[in-house]
């Protein structure tokens, strides 16, 4: 198989029960020696749906025609997430119980939110951290309490009172096994103004916790993972769209009507479509609304990405210098000629050893990341 033949192999494993003949093909596949388990193991860990492949084969009885090595290992890495997911969820409550005792009701939002309300083997979902998402007024206050816990972060050149900001630093706390992630908005700054907790707060679920915690609506669900898995600026860099969030997609397709939600953004619709469309074609499953022009498009020009890493990491790197670098730098600079808060945060910044540290330590995640 090519590299952009086993992405799509991996997309139907992801998505079997959805369509009949994506387990005949798959099954074929195996028996003629088509794949190459090495590289699919290393594409399926790199979206992080390892055990969703595992539980879609253990469903469909395909397991049995697998090597035994590669059973085991999924085996094992579906129990240690089972494990941990489970270990989250008693860190979750923890988080309850300390913003009830101030009135806190958090909204949960991604891998947080979608192991407590959408999948139902709670061993499923892969999650690096906790994200939850309060009110503006209770931004601060819910950073106090889990300092008070022991959480703390690394970032001393933050300043704890700037409005403009998307989230806390992350808090890590010694004994705890996720870092949290407080939100005063659930997207990126030039996202949230037509998708913000105003917005989320009037339609939010509650979930069957004690004391209750909320997550979002499925419709709101849809809306953040377009904007988190398509728009963010990070994706709209490298377009490396993950599985792990089409997967969340398509768990969520079976609550709600995805294109329905998407049609109804104001501004974003047409690219929404795209997002959709290429859940479907990626999961190799029927699209109810067929595949647009503009999709079409989208999948000839970014689907060599997945088969040539030098065009992928060419294309990663131009944007990369272009948006991150480039255009953040320009603003930064604009904003100390005309506004004090920023030229004194600036200047604190630069004075200070930690920022330049951590600053590199940023990049070289970042080009980690996209070289990886």
């Amino acid at each position: 198989m090519t590299k952009v033949e086993l992405f799509y192999f991996l997309g139907k494993c992801l998505s079997l029960g959805k369509n009949e003949g994506n387990r005949e093909k798959i099954t074929r596949a195996i028996k003629n020696d088509e794949v190459n388990w090495d590289h699919f193991v290393e594409l399926a860990s790199g979206h992080l749906v390892l055990p969703s492949v595992y539980l879609r084969f253990k469903e469909q009885g395909i397991l049995s025609f697998l090597p035994q090595e590669l059973v085991s290992h999924l085996q094992m890495v579906y129990d240690l997430n089972l494990k941990r997911n489970t270990a989250i969820l008693g860190q979750i409550d923890k988080i309850n119980r300390l913003f009830a005792t101030s009135g806190i009701g958090p909204i949960y939002l991604k891998g947080a939110a979608n192991i407590l309300d959408l999948y139902e083997d709670l061993g499923e979902r892969m999650l690096g951290d906790i994200d939850l998402l309060v009110s503006d007024d209770e931004f601060l206050p819910a950073v106090k309490l889990l300092k008070n816990e022991g959480y703390e972060h690394n970032y001393p050149f933050f300043d704890e009172e700037q409005a403009v900001t998307k989230h806390f630093p992350r808090l890590v706390h010694p004994t705890e096994l996720a870092d949290v992630e407080v939100h005063r908005v659930p997207v990126e700054l030039q996202l949230s103004a037509l998708f913000n907790y105003s917005v989320i707060n009037p339609e939010k679920k509650q979930v069957e916790t004690h004391p209750p915690c909320f997550v979002l609506s499925d419709r709101h669900k849809v809306i953040l993972n377009f904007m988190h898995g398509f728009m963010n600026r990070d994706v709209r860099m490298s377009r490396n769209i993950t599985f792990r969030n089409l997967v969340d997609l398509l768990f969520l397709s079976k609550r709600v009507d995805v294109h329905g939600v998407f049609e109804s953004l104001p501004r974003d619709a047409k690219q929404a479509r795209v997002y959709a469309d290429f859940m479907y074609h990626s999961l190799g499953i029927d699209n109810p609304r067929g595949l647009a022009p503009q999709s079409q498009k989208f999948i000839l020009k970014y689907g060599p990405l997945h088969q040539s890493r030098f065009r992928y990491r060419v294309n990663w790197t131009i944007k990369y210098f272009g948006s991150r670098i480039w255009s953040g730098y320009l603003c930064n600079a604009a904003g100390v000629l005309f506004d004090r808060k920023i030229r004194r945060t600036v200047f604190r910044k630069l004075g200070d050893p930690d920022w330049y540290r951590l600053h590199l330590k940023s990049y070289r995640d970042s080009f980690r990341q996209g070289f990886r």
